[in-house]
């Protein structure tokens, strides 16, 4: 399964340079760019979708800055309208307090739970 699961990844981290951009075809990131290629973005997504495969898509688009929900970004609505795949929900709780913003490395262990 997992080798058919996507990832929508910000272009400006893992697209910047020659490492990043290798990890991020290994890890099948679909590049997300909502400043030049919204567009695209989209239909890379559709794209996925339509062969039958998995796509994993944060709908806030980057990290809380303190841990709470974000606003969520049109994108992901607007390629689940266009393909009728169902929609697994996924809250992930603790991370931030393991990895908050601004950090290079996790610097604490700490619970993380994952609910379905």
């Amino acid at each position: 399964m997992l080798r058919d699961t996507y990832w929508a990844g910000w272009t400006g981290i893992l697209y910047a340079g020659p490492i990043q951009r290798l990890f991020s075809r290994v890890a099948q990131v679909v590049p997300v760019d909502v400043d030049r290629a919204a567009g695209t973005s989209i239909a890379l997504g559709g794209a996925v979708l339509a062969r039958g495969q998995n796509l994993a898509w944060f709908p806030e688009g980057a990290l809380s800055p303190d841990g709470t929900l974000q606003p969520f970004h049109a994108g992901v609505g607007v390629v689940v309208q266009q393909h009728a795949v169902p929609i697994v929900p996924v809250l992930i709780e603790g991370s931030f307090a393991c990895w908050p913003i601004g950090r290079r490395f996790p610097p604490r262990l700490g619970p993380i739970s994952v609910t379905f």
